[in-house]
């Protein structure tokens, strides 16, 4: 089992998110707590579509392979390919779904694809992940009401403390790592396969009734 201190030294968090965003103010984050020499970040550049992963560098900085001054953090409009993005997440050894809330999660199923376990907040459908193979729970640590925009939905709070506990636990120990790892693996390959998606969704239509309604406009 790992010493804590060593534990720590070796621990970096890779954010693979666009920032500006609506949500967390990232730099100041990482000013405020002192750690941005612990939190690299993924970066995809405009000019050559090279990516590489880094300390924060702002919003845009120079490619290491164009010298261009057009890296930036990946988006919805400017992202890697499926190829460049299992490279980057197989750079982990662990996935972590940290969300107040969360509809599916794909990054979640495609974290266990490549074999890295999956720690997820027991909340919505994050709970799936946090029970079947390779998946880790992180216990909630309260509800509560969200008035942004009117949602009112209950959101959840995890638990840090229970986390923490859970995080260290699995990266100290090789051998529980190890494990989870390729039960995380065998969970993609089982259930998330889309062959294997189609054919239920199919089975599940064809049992639908028929009804002269779906005719109607």
């Amino acid at each position: 089992e790992k010493n804590k201190n060593d534990l720590y030294k070796e621990t970096i968090l890779l954010c693979h998110t666009s920032w500006p965003d609506v949500g967390w103010d990232i730099p100041a984050e990482l000013q405020r707590y002192k750690v941005s020499n612990k939190v690299y970040f993924t970066y995809i550049c405009a000019a050559c579509q090279h990516h590489f992963v880094t300390p924060y560098r702002g919003i845009n900085c120079n490619c290491p392979r164009c010298q261009k001054n057009a890296a930036q953090l990946p988006n919805t409009v400017s992202g890697l390919d499926r190829e460049s993005l299992a490279e980057i997440t197989n750079l982990g050894d662990v996935y972590v779904q940290y969300s107040i809330s969360e509809g599916f999660g794909m990054p979640q199923v495609d974290a266990k694809a490549c074999g890295l376990p999956v720690m997820a907040v027991y909340s919505s459908a994050m709970a799936d992940q946090a029970v079947n193979g390779g998946g880790i729970a992180i216990n909630v640590e309260k509800f509560f009401q969200e008035p942004i925009n009117g949602t009112s939905q209950l959101r959840a709070l995890p638990d840090n403390k229970d986390f923490v506990n859970k995080l260290y636990a699995l990266l100290s120990d090789t051998e529980y790592l190890n494990h989870m790892s390729q039960e995380a693996r065998n969970c993609a390959l089982k259930y998330y396969d889309w062959d294997i998606i189609a054919e239920i969704w199919q089975s599940l239509l064809d049992k639908v009734p028929h009804s002269t309604s779906w005719t109607r406009p």
